[in-house]
Parts: C-alpha cells; sequence; structure tokens
C-alpha cells in the first residue's frame, strides 16, 4: 500500500469522497452512503497491482 502524501475530503448528507495523492499517482475513493452496493462505470482503466 502506498503511503498518502496528500489527503481531500469532501462529504455531503448522501455522498462522501477522499483523494489520496502519492509518486504512484491520484486514487480517489466515492461512497455512497445509503447505497453500498452503488458502483461508477468509466471508461477509464488502469492495471491493478497487488
Amino acid at each position: 500500500m502506498s503511503t498518502n502524501t496528500d489527503s481531500k475530503r469532501g462529504s455531503t448528507d448522501r455522498y462522501r469522497y477522499i483523494q489520496y495523492t502519492d509518486d504512484g499517482g491520484t486514487l480517489t475513493v466515492i461512497q455512497d452512503t445509503e447505497n453500498h452496493h452503488a458502483w461508477i462505470q468509466s471508461t477509464l482503466h488502469v492495471p491493478v497491482e497487488p
């Protein structure tokens, strides 16, 4: 797991997000607090490294 060098947080009553930036790039987590099975569709994809 990478070390967090910068983070931004935001929230509304229903949606929350947190963004981490480090040497490997940026990771954003988005949460729907009312629907834990929600998902986001995107045309951007990157390989995941364990």
